[in-house]
Order: structure tokens, then sequence, then C-alpha cells
């Protein structure tokens, strides 16, 4: 596999604590406000249009205190369904085609705007392994992720195909779902397999749960930080930990154990404080008796025309790297805080992606790094956390006080 030595960019975030117009990436604090939402008798309603599918094609409703909405003057037209609402949160109970069995539930919000569009899909999931049965070798643990990257809560229902589970998802919303073993498959070798995904129509998911997979990962020294793990919905790191603390060799070396699920698709990452050593990443695919081995040599150590800082301007190492820093704010990546104390989680993609190769969405993502420069109400300057805003080293901004700040967020070069 050939590695590329990623460029090394930076993107400036203007983060301001107080109300000010509209500059470069602010993030605005304004003086702490408590606000609630009093949702009266007389608040107007709102038209809702429901799409369901041909597996769950119909639904009852019932509001956040738990009362059931009368369907009477809902408009049909095959699996679509148009009502007015309040605003709210909602419950949806779909069914499915015998009209009885229960596909799920999912929960949703309906907001102040004159018309709206809920679109649901649904996920029948079984284990495939030969002669199991849900409840007694296997249960399900499903995570549902919105478009916003929220979570949505969902109960399981049931198949009208007997020994399968079913549940709810919106259009275009991703989903996790772990088929988790029961303690007699576990003392077979069995463990908790994942399996993930983006919905846009009805998805069948008929997978098999694994069997572990023992793998040993050695770094140079004690000095190099290893990190393994999957990826999700194209930018979703699920870290796994190791059996144990590393295991130091006589040469030096620190040896990692781990118990993986075999058959997936594992990403490692070394890297290690200091200029000199460029992070290292690569995949595998985990089956039993891996041995992976990562040497200085393969970050750059040693040679004097790759560090953390170096940048590639000439496209030599990959004719596709043109690379920025993609930030979910706005275009203008201005930000407004509401008060001190109010949070917000930066997240920062390169842009274009470091991916293994054109023609698969297997990413990784590079180090980066954020400094502050506030500059509060009295119009004093500072470097560093502090008077307007604080910047954790995962990127989450916690507004401090008023004023505004300058978050200026870099990246370093990547081996991948």
């Amino acid at each position: 596999m050939k590695k590329n030595l990623k460029t090394k960019i930076l993107a400036i975030l203007l983060t301001t604590v107080m109300i000010l117009s509209t500059v470069p990436m602010n993030v605005f604090a304004e003086e702490s406000v408590e606000s609630f939402t009093l949702m009266s008798e007389t608040q107007a309603e709102v038209s809702v249009t429901i799409k369901m599918n041909a597996i769950s094609k119909t639904f009852t409703l019932v509001n956040a205190q738990g009362e059931e909405v009368s369907l009477d003057d809902m408009q049909t037209s095959g699996t679509n369904y148009t009502l007015n609402l309040k605003p709210g949160n909602y419950t949806l109970t779909g069914y499915a085609t015998d009209g009885t069995t229960v596909n799920g539930t999912i929960e949703f919000v309906v907001t102040e705007e004159e018309s709206q569009t809920f679109t649901f899909q649904t996920v029948t999931a079984y284990a495939t392994n030969s002669g199991w049965s849900y409840g007694t070798d296997y249960t399900l643990d499903i995570t549902v992720s919105t478009t916003s990257g929220g979570v949505r809560n969902i109960t399981l229902g049931d198949s009208i195909t007997a020994g399968r589970k079913t549940f709810l998802i919106g259009y275009g919303e991703s989903y996790r779902a772990d088929f988790v073993p029961e303690s007699g498959r576990i003392s077979e070798g069995y463990t908790t397999t994942s399996y993930s995904g983006t919905v846009t129509f009805n998805t069948t998911l008929g997978k098999a749960v694994q069997t572990i997979a023992g793998a040993q990962i050695t770094v140079p020294s004690a000095e190099y930080q290893l990190e393994v793990g999957t990826l999700t919905n194209y930018f979703v790191y699920n870290k796994v930990e190791p059996m144990e603390e590393g295991v130091q060799n006589p040469s030096g070396s620190v040896t990692y154990n781990y118990q993986l699920v075999n058959g997936t698709s594992y990403y490692y990452r070394v890297t290690k404080a200091g200029d000199d050593a460029v992070t290292y990443t690569n995949w595998m695919t985990a089956v039993q008796g891996t041995e992976i081995t990562v040497k200085p040599e393969d970050m750059g150590i040693g040679d004097i025309s790759k560090n953390k800082s170096t940048v590639v301007h000439d496209f030599s190492q990959n004719a596709y790297d043109v690379a920025d820093i993609y930030l979910n704010i706005n275009p203008q990546n201005y930000l407004k805080l509401s008060g001190t104390g109010d949070t917000f989680q930066i997240v920062n993609l390169r842009n274009w992606l470091p991916i293994e190769g054109i023609s698969n969405a297997k990413a990784m993502e590079p180090d980066f790094h954020y400094s502050v420069y506030n500059l509060d109400a009295e119009g004093k300057i500072t470097v560093g956390n502090g008077s307007v805003v604080e910047v954790s080293d995962n990127g989450k901004i916690t507004a401090t006080g008023i004023g505004t700040a300058v978050v200026l967020v870099t990246y370093d070069a990547l081996i991948n």
C-alpha cells in the first residue's frame, strides 16, 4: 500500500461572546439567560406530512404528555398522511402490513414551521448464525443518529417474519446495530458484533455474530501512543481499548493485545509527541493471530524531509492531495454562544478526506490543534484559554466571559 504524506493547513474560526455583527467564524456569548417554551392550548397547529413505507404502512401517535393524538381528520394518500399538529415532541408507533404487529416506535419533534414532512423507513434485523434465535442466543442494541448528529429515541419492534426484529429510522439517518451474544454463546468464543449504515430505503440487516480474533500491535517504545478502532458514518471513530496495558519487550518496544471481531476492518494510528514523528495510520482486517509492528521509519523518523510541519505543495505524494479544513459552523465560520458556560463542539474535517485509496471511503483524520486569541469586552487581548472562551484538546468551545475570540484550527502532517 502506498503511503502518502498529507499536507498541513489551517483555518480560522472567530469566536465571540457578545452580540456583534457577522465576522469570519465568531463565537458570541451574551449574558447568561434561562429560557423556556410554554406550549399553550391555543398555540397554532402546523401542517405535518408523515411518510410511512411498504413494511410499516400505518401508525399511531402520542404527544409528550402520553396522550393519544386523534387521527380522525388525517388525509391519506397511500402510505403518506397529512394532519395538523401543535409544535412539540411526539412518539410514533409503526404497524406492519397486518395492522397489529408493532414494528417499533420513534420520537420526532414538530417545530413552529407552517409545513413539515417526516419520512420513516423500516430496518429488519436478525442474526444469520445457523440455529440462533433472538432472546435465546443473542439480543440487539440499536442506536439511531439523526442527520445533525443527535441520537433519536427508538424502541425495537417485531417483523411479521418470525424470529426477526424491526426498528424505525428517519430518511437519511444512520444506525449502529450491536448484535450481542448471550452468555452461552460468549463461552463459545462469540463476541458483540457491530454493523452500521445510512438508510434511504427499507433495509434488511441479516448479519452474522462473529467470533473473537486476537491481535497484537507493537510500537517502537512507550513514547508512542497507539489507537485502534472502527470507522462508521464516514467520520465517526469508535475506539477499542486493549485487553491490558502494553507489555514492554527487551528491545524497548511495547506490544498491545486486543480482542477484535473476526473479519471486521479496523484502523490503527500511532502518534508521538515532538515534531520528529509524523502520525502514522493504516487499516487491517482482524483475523486470529494478527501481528503488526510499526517502526520509527514508518513515521518518517530519520527522514529530514518529513515531520509534523511538512507541507507538500507539488502533489508529488498524491495527485488528489488538495486540502482545506471544513468546520461545522457556516460559510462565514461565525458562531454565537448564548452565554457563559454555553458550549459548542467543533467538528473539523480535512477536505479532501485523507483516504486509503481513490475507490474507497476509509478516511482518517489528522491531529488537530486549537489556538485561542481572546478580545474581551474592555478591548484587552489575551492569548490562550481565558477571558472569553476556552477550547479543549478535542475542540469543545466553552464560553467563559463576554467578548470576541479567534480560534485558529491547524492540523499536522499525516502518513496514510
